[in-house]
């Protein structure tokens, strides 16, 4: 289905005013007469290419971003060409080698590759090709194996655009009038909820496991730090980051594993939560009320620990509602009884999130 011209509009909140730079680029395409391929480097690198892409002009087809007149499903890549690009045509280097360092500054780059290949995959499952589906994963996983590509970095809410569809529902969400965006600071848990769906089960829990090992070493950390660092909402970030991530392979090995005997991966993942949750957490929060009160904050909120307190309890109780670690509770006119937590979840842990000027910083 090939349009005869392409028709997109700019965001009228966000682009009130367009440079040059946008107006040459809107030149190039108008007059190229589709003689030359006009590919963007990046599909939300400029208002224009944004609005190309909101218009379904714009398929992804590899490492980059192709302008196309033609309709077709899914709107956002060209899976075929992208396949073909990421498993045959692509050069991507020895980083399995361990020799071969990949760095912070490398790693901001791997991170955008395992995306790629893992948003390539779901499409590919979508479409009903298990197979193919599987070998882009696998393939990932040759080029850049966790012992020497770490997943971790920066920390920053998660990009729905670099997360699985299958997350859309894990990834913005509402918590107490507040709108929820979780952390990440990697994606590989997500390729373990795929291998998962696909039925890949041995795949999916070896990758986890390494995975869990690192997980449990940031948890440590936190556990035994004076609450100067455990609470500082910076340093929190990593921890934030680290129970979306163990919640979200939760949620998709209690799915999968359905009806069937818990395998030891998916044991020690629930043992890492409940020490989250039932240690870990319960520690900080009852340090950082005592420094709160110390330092003569009287409400939450209203001073820098109990800002802290807030932020982190803000997050952490929303996860553990929103993945059902405790139940949400019914609030009728007029009684709001707070509901019995599961006998393996100790509410005191959540806490009761606070309204901080800070504890809004990272959500969105």
């Amino acid at each position: 289905n090939i349009s005869d011209e392409i028709v997109f509009e700019f965001d009228p909140e966000r682009n009130q005013a367009l440079a040059r730079d946008e107006v040459m680029m809107m030149d190039v395409v108008a007059n190229n007469d589709w003689k030359r391929g006009i590919y963007f480097s990046s599909n939300r690198g400029s208002s224009f290419s944004i609005a190309l892409l909101s218009a379904g002009c714009i398929k992804q087809v590899g490492m980059a971003y192709a302008l196309t007149p033609a309709k077709q499903e899914p709107a956002f890549m060209d899976v075929d060409q992208m396949e073909k690009n990421m498993l045959e045509r692509y050069i991507f280097g020895d980083m399995a080698n361990p020799s071969v360092l990949t760095d912070y500054y490398a790693r901001r780059h791997t991170i955008q590759y395992r995306a790629n290949f893992l948003l390539l995959a779901e499409q590919l499952y979508m479409l009903g090709r298990k197979n193919e589906a599987i070998k882009v994963l696998d393939r990932a996983m040759q080029l850049m194996p966790v012992e020497t590509v770490m997943d971790y970095g920066d920390i920053n809410p998660v990009d729905p655009f670099n997360s699985l569809n299958y997350n859309k529902a894990h990834n913005q969400f509402m918590f107490q009038g507040q709108d929820i965006r979780p952390l990440n600071a990697g994606i590989l848990h997500e390729f373990v909820q795929l291998y998962y769906e696909l039925g890949q089960i041995k795949k999916a829990e070896a990758l986890g496991q390494k995975l869990l090992d690192n997980y449990k070493t940031v948890i440590a950390y936190f556990e035994h730090s004076d609450v100067e660092i455990a609470g500082n909402e910076e340093n929190a970030e990593d921890l934030i980051a680290v129970a979306d991530a163990l919640l979200k392979m939760r949620t998709t090995a209690k799915e999968q594993l359905a009806g069937m005997k818990a395998t030891a991966f998916s044991r020690e993942l629930e043992r890492t939560v409940q020490v989250l949750y039932k240690k870990v957490l319960p520690r900080i929060y009852s340090e950082l009320e005592q420094a709160a009160t110390e330092n003569g904050e009287m409400g939450m909120g209203e001073g820098l620990y109990s800002s802290r307190l807030g932020n982190l309890q803000t997050y952490m109780g929303a996860f553990a509602e929103h993945y059902g670690l405790v139940k949400a509770p019914v609030v009728n006119r007029t009684t709001a009884p707070t509901p019995a937590p599961p006998a393996n979840i100790d509410v005191n842990a959540l806490g009761t999130p606070g309204q901080g000027a800070d504890t809004n910083r990272m959500m969105q």
